[in-house]
């Protein structure tokens, strides 16, 4: 009777500790996981479709923005301007890496680039006055995924 008032117990015990268990991320998620992630080709196609030329560039220190977070951008010259393309492995990657450009950069540094943010794609271009940012912003529209701008000044 001991014995089974002791296991009745124990099993008890088991049954609550279960049920008080939380998940804080669902690893079905997409977002979480990356298994719907954005591809470099997707992201290449949407902007050529909207008409604009991407010649692919070897970056130099003084046009493009380098690694961040151990994620090596594929650059391009978008109508004669620089455009690095970040492919992290999640979405909460990505919100690092901005992070860490901000906190890495001056101010003057940052000022001339535009942050377009597609899960977890970073998009880095030099803005300018002809149109081009927001043939830009269109064509990254097009995707059809939630999208952040950020202008740093």
């Amino acid at each position: 009777m001991k014995i089974q008032k002791i296991l009745s117990v124990f099993i008890l015990i088991l049954v609550l500790s279960a049920c008080n268990q939380q998940t804080i991320e669902d690893p079905a998620d997409p977002r979480i996981n990356g298994e719907n992630n954005l591809s470099f080709k997707e992201i290449e196609n949407v902007i050529k479709e909207q008409g604009l030329e991407l010649k692919e560039a070897v970056p130099s220190n003084d046009d493009f923005i380098g690694e961040l977070n151990g994620v090596e951008p594929i650059s391009y010259w978008l109508e004669g301007n620089p455009l690095s393309v970040y492919l992290f492995p999640t979405e909460a990657e990505r919100a690092k890496g901005v992070k860490s450009l901000e906190e890495s950069k001056t101010v003057e540094e940052l000022e001339k680039y535009r942050a377009y943010g597609i899960e977890n794609v970073l998009v880095l271009y030099v803005h300018n006055a002809d149109g081009t940012n927001t043939k830009l912003s269109d064509a990254l529209g097009n995707i059809n995924r939630p999208i952040t701008t950020s202008v740093f000044n």
